[in-house]
């Protein structure tokens, strides 16, 4: 029931490169928590609305602690147990944080997000407005390292290695000719 009131306020608002990020990362989420466990129900609203205030905020910077506070409201004027919406809202406020956990599905939202991009790279790619191939390559290969160095559970940064060697080496290869 709360997950179709937050698929139905994110396809209302978002376009559709970015949906996909939402889904990339909600997706990635789901495949952590069946290997790490933790509560699926936070995880899956918190992955699917952890960026949604972004698009409505003039300063990007201050999205998650914005969006904590109106998620934890919406939820609540929902009828939804004020426990698992304390956890939904921590979840979006930490979701770009490397460190300062609390919880399991807050260090797994993070995760989430940030190896969507590495996995979904050329879908997030899309979003980026550089004006120029050069321009992209260069702020896509910042950004992969950036992420992956983001990434706060070790068996992640091993599995992935080898794709974010890939990336690099496709940004550099675009940058250097």
């Amino acid at each position: 029931m709360y997950y179709n009131l937050v698929l139905n306020e994110v396809l209302s608002k978002f376009k559709k490169e970015y949906f996909c990020h939402l889904i990339y990362v909600e997706k990635t989420a789901l495949t952590l928590q069946e290997k790490l466990w933790g509560d699926l129900e936070i995880i899956r609203i918190a992955a699917i609305w952890h960026d949604i205030w972004r698009v409505d905020w003039w300063d990007n910077s201050l999205h998650p602690e914005k969006w904590a506070e109106i998620i934890y409201d919406l939820l609540m004027r929902e009828w939804y147990d004020k426990v698992k919406a304390q956890q939904v809202a921590r979840c979006t406020l930490m979701h770009n944080k490397i460190k300062w956990f609390e919880s399991l599905e807050e260090q797994i939202v993070s995760n989430a997000d940030t190896l969507s991009k590495l996995l979904y790279n050329d879908m997030f790619m899309l979003m980026c407005k550089k004006e120029d191939y050069i321009s992209k390559a260069r702020w896509g290969l910042k950004y992969i390292e950036k992420w992956y160095n983001n990434l706060t559970f070790d068996f992640l940064k091993v599995e992935y290695k080898d794709l974010y060697t890939d990336l690099q080496n496709r940004y550099s290869l675009i940058i250097n000719n």
